[in-house]
Parts: C-alpha cells; sequence; structure tokens
C-alpha cells in the first residue's frame, strides 16, 4: 500500500511539473507576442533614442564616417 502512494504521489508531482511547464510556456510566447506587437506599433519611434545614445558613447561626432567604426 505505500508503495501505491508513492507512486501516486510521483505521478502527481510529475502532473505538476508538466502543468507548471506549459503554463510558462504559455507565458513567455504571450510575451514575446505582446512585445512584438508593441514593437511593431512603437518601433519606429523609440529605435533612434538607443542609436543616439550609442554614437555618443563611442564618441562618434556628426560628419564622421560610421564605415570606419569596428564590431567585434
Amino acid at each position: 500500500m505505500r508503495d501505491l502512494i508513492d507512486v501516486k504521489k510521483w505521478e502527481v508531482n510529475q502532473a505538476a511539473g508538466r502543468y507548471i511547464f506549459s503554463h510558462e510556456e504559455v507565458q513567455r510566447i504571450n510575451i514575446l507576442n505582446r512585445l512584438h506587437d508593441f514593437m511593431q506599433q512603437h518601433g519606429a519611434e523609440l529605435a533612434p533614442a538607443p542609436a543616439l545614445k550609442a554614437t555618443s558613447l563611442a564618441g562618434w561626432r556628426g560628419g564622421e564616417s560610421i564605415a570606419r567604426w569596428k564590431y567585434y
């Protein structure tokens, strides 16, 4: 009887683990879809800000050639 109880506990734990994994996967997909929708709607307005910050961090000044930048 004790073995049967242990097996049932293991089965319940396995099912719970699969449920949690599935739920996390659904959340991940939902977040990615929402982020994609947000970026489709607002990406054009948001893109220049990081680009300006990156160019200032790199010391780029207007008139310099971006082609000289090296990407590693």
